[in-house]
């Protein structure tokens, strides 16, 4: 028996606010293309069929998302968005795969980094308003405090902005999810993981406040994990199996 569908999708519809520029989680597979592909994409799919309604994928810049979903423009947002707490204050959130925060680097670098504090001096590339930067920042008041010369941060509007820095050498590095480093090496792009932070993280769906609709998401979000649709996506783009341990039903 499919759960009962949550109160935003009465009118037939889900309206998924996303920002397509996270490979392997959404983006569009080529240039011009009308409609972005993805884990979420096919996620918010499977949603909408176990629901019995049309699905609607409503782009929007990273740092306009979480406004856009308060404003009512969107019904939820779908797309890689990692459970913070100061997120979840804020907006309800049910987690659905893990990942782990590290720091890319191009498959032919030779730097060695072995602990955060080898990352001195280093300029770092991250995508505008996502944690990475804070993350960047508390890294770099350890670093100052060894004596060390700081990482240089910089802050590009999308997630393929930071990676293009990486890739045209003006970055050394760029922070990251283990999930997109698994998908880009499937492409065939070579990156490697030049250090994975003591972080593990959840991305989660965000929405409106209401019990109800919360608890609505998370029983689909089971039913989609108990009947091996999330592993199918998980497998179809090529992530680590261990994004699916999550427990979506935790508060």
């Amino acid at each position: 028996m499919a759960p009962s569908a949550p109160s935003f999708v009465r009118s037939g519809t889900l309206r998924s606010c996303l920002d397509p520029s996270f490979a392997p989680m959404e983006f569009y597979a080529r240039a011009g293309d009308a409609q972005p592909v993805g884990v979420d994409v096919d996620l918010t799919r499977a949603l909408s069929e176990l629901w019995g309604v049309h699905m609607q994928l409503m782009p929007v810049e990273f740092t306009g998302m979480l406004p856009a979903l308060q404003a009512g423009r969107c019904d939820a947002v779908i797309s890689a968005v990692l459970l913070k707490p100061e997120r979840a204050a804020v907006l309800p959130a049910v987690p659905y795969l893990a990942t782990y925060v590290v720091i890319v680097g191009r498959a032919d670098s030779h730097l060695q980094v072995n602990s955060e504090l080898d990352l001195a001096g280093l300029t770092i590339a991250v995508e505008s308003g996502t944690s990475y930067a804070h993350l960047l920042e508390q890294i770099n008041q350890r670093i100052i405090g060894a004596g060390r010369k700081p990482i240089l941060i910089q802050a590009y509007p999308k997630d393929s902005d930071a990676i293009q820095q990486l890739l045209v050498g003006r970055a050394a590095g760029v922070v990251s999810q283990d999930t997109e480093v698994a998908h880009r090496n499937a492409q065939g792009m070579q990156f490697k993981i030049l250090f994975r932070l003591p972080v593990r993280d959840e991305y989660a769906i965000y929405l409106r406040p209401g019990a109800a609709d919360q608890a609505s998401v998370a029983a689909a979000i089971g039913q989609l994990r108990a009947n091996g649709m999330l592993k199918q996506i998980v497998e179809r783009w090529h992530l680590p199996l261990h994004t699916l341990d999550v427990d979506a039903q935790k508060p």
